[in-house]
C-alpha cells in the first residue's frame, strides 16, 4: 500500500534547512510506499532551492501562487493518488516507524477511515485524553482538537477534498476533525508518539485576532445540525471566548466594548462563572 504525504511550505530561504529534514523524516520511514507531495505556495520561495527540489526523482513538487497555508492543504490533495494520504508541516518530522503504525490498524480493519497519533511537543505529549477521542471523537474535539496537522492518516476513497475547504485560518485542522467525525466516519487514535513539533516562541491562541477568529469559527459550527451535547459544548466554548475579548478589550481601556462582550458571554451557558468578572466593569 501506497502513502502520500503533502508538505505546504513557503519554501524561503528561512524553512530550507527545517524542510529538509522533514523531507528525510519521510523518505526514511521503512515497512511503507511513500511519496513526498512538497507544495510551495506563495512568491517568498528561494529560486535556487526550488529548482534543487524539483530535480529530486522522489519528490513530487507543485507550486501554488497564492501563499495560503490551508488553500496549499486542499490543493496537495488534489494530487494524491495513492490509497492513503497525510501530512507534515515543513519544520516539523515524523519519528521512525510512525507511517507504518498508522497504517497497520486501517489495514486490519477496511472500515477504518482515519488513524490519528500522539505527538511531542516542548511541552510534552499534545494529547492527553485519548480514551475520550476513542469514546465520542465529536465531542472530544470540541474540547481539544486530537487532530495534529502531522497526526493522522487518510483513507483516500473515504476523506475526500471536500474536507479540506482551503480558506479557514487558525482552525483548520480542528474543522477537518470535526466534520470528519461529524460525518461519522471510523476513527482511531493510537497513544503512541509518531511526529515531533518544533514549536515558535509566540503563542497565536493569546492574541486577540486569534480570539475573534475562534469566535467566528465557533459560531460556524453551530450552523451544523448538532446534537444538543455537541452545541451545549459550544456554547460553553463561545463564553470563555466572549470573556478573553471582554477581558482584553478592558486592559486596553475600552470599557464599551468590554462591557457588550461580557453581555454576550454571559448569555452562553457556563457564562455564570464569568459572573463574578463584572465588577471589574464597574470601578
Amino acid at each position: 500500500m501506497s502513502i502520500a504525504v503533502i508538505i505546504p511550505t513557503t519554501c524561503e530561504p528561512s524553512r530550507c534547512a527545517s524542510l529538509l529534514r522533514a523531507i528525510d523524516s519521510v523518505l526514511s520511514q521503512e515497512g511503507v510506499d511513500v511519496e513526498p507531495i512538497i507544495v510551495v505556495n506563495g512568491n517568498r520561495y528561494d529560486e535556487a532551492f526550488f529548482v534543487e527540489l524539483r530535480g529530486r526523482r522522489e519528490l513530487r513538487v507543485c507550486y501554488q501562487e497564492e501563499g495560503n497555508l490551508p488553500a496549499a492543504l486542499r490543493f496537495g490533495r488534489t494530487f494524491v493518488t495513492q490509497d492513503f494520504f497525510c501530512f507534515l508541516d515543513d519544520d516539523d518530522e515524523y519519528y521512525p516507524g510512525a507511517l507504518r503504525t498508522r497504517l497497520a490498524p486501517m489495514l486490519r480493519d477496511a472500515d477504518l477511515d482515519v488513524v490519528a497519533t500522539n505527538g511531542d511537543m516542548s511541552d510534552g505529549l499534545r494529547v492527553y485524553n485519548v480514551d475520550a477521542v476513542n469514546q465520542d471523537s465529536l465531542s472530544a474535539v470540541i474540547k481539544e482538537n486530537w487532530l495534529a496537522s502531522c497526526g493522522g492518516l487518510f483513507r483516500t476513497s473515504a476523506i475526500t477534498v471536500d474536507y479540506f475547504d482551503g480558506v479557514t485560518k487558525y482552525f483548520e485542522w480542528t474543522l477537518i476533525a470535526f466534520r470528519i467525525a461529524f460525518a461519522g466516519h471510523k476513527i482511531q487514535f493510537l497513544d503512541v508518539p509518531t511526529f515531533r513539533i518544533h514549536d515558535t516562541p509566540d503563542s497565536l491562541s493569546k492574541s486577540t485576532e486569534y480570539q475573534r477568529s475562534l469566535v467566528s469559527f465557533i459560531e460556524f459550527l453551530l450552523d451544523f445540525d448538532n446534537p444538543p451535547r455537541i452545541r451545549n459544548a459550544l456554547r460553553h466554548k463561545l463564553s470563555a471566548a466572549f470573556h478573553f475579548l471582554s477581558n482584553q478589550q478592558l486592559i486596553s481601556g475600552q470599557r464599551g466594548p468590554a462591557w457588550r462582550y461580557h453581555m454576550r458571554c454571559l448569555a452562553q451557558p457556563g457564562g455564570w462563572r464569568y459572573l463574578s468578572y463584572t465588577r471589574h466593569l464597574m470601578f
